[in-house]
């Protein structure tokens, strides 16, 4: 039944997927971190009026981690501590949050996702971003979020694709 809610979590669904397809796009790591800022805090919301609370909390967690991210690269230091502090923090509110087997997927996505841009190599942000975007097609339809499906497996293609790209410029 198409309620206001799920067309909304729709339609903030679609503003994430437009801006966050574009991070992979992208070159610089803090242009990366920013627009992803801003799509991860969207789509938390979409997640949240889905009811898929442990997304949302990912997204939380996510939002958290480009903040200490985009500060970091600012003083141009990273630490190792805080990479591992953000995993405790993903894993607590994994658990907090925990509903079924399908609850694990955004974990193990937020997961990869955080180290893949903690790293410096944008490749590499690409080649995690794929899998972490593949683990959320499958949680997009536990969710049965149509535009999250869609779009989701757009962003996977826009993933694989921009990592591609930059594999055969080397």
């Amino acid at each position: 039944m198409l309620t206001l809610t799920y067309i909304s979590s729709q339609i903030l669904a679609l503003v994430y997927y437009i801006l966050f397809s574009l991070t992979y796009y992208m070159k610089k790591r803090s242009s990366i971190l920013f627009i992803g800022f801003i799509a991860i805090l969207i789509h938390s919301i979409s997640y949240l009026l889905l009811g898929g609370y442990t997304a949302t909390m990912m997204g939380v967690v996510a939002v958290f981690r480009n903040v200490i991210f985009i500060y970091e690269d600012k003083v141009n230091k990273k630490s190792k501590f805080l990479l591992y502090v953000l995993y405790f923090i993903t894993i607590i509110f994994g658990i907090v949050t925990y509903k079924d087997l399908f609850s694990i997927l955004p974990i193990i996505a937020t997961i990869l996702y955080t180290y893949s841009v903690w790293q410096t190599d944008v490749k590499s942000y690409k080649l995690f971003g794929f899998i972490s975007s593949f683990i959320y097609v499958i949680y997009n339809i536990y969710l049965k979020s149509i535009f999250g499906i869609l779009l989701e497996f757009i962003k996977t293609l826009c993933a694989l694709i921009g990592y591609i790209k930059d594999k055969s410029k080397k």
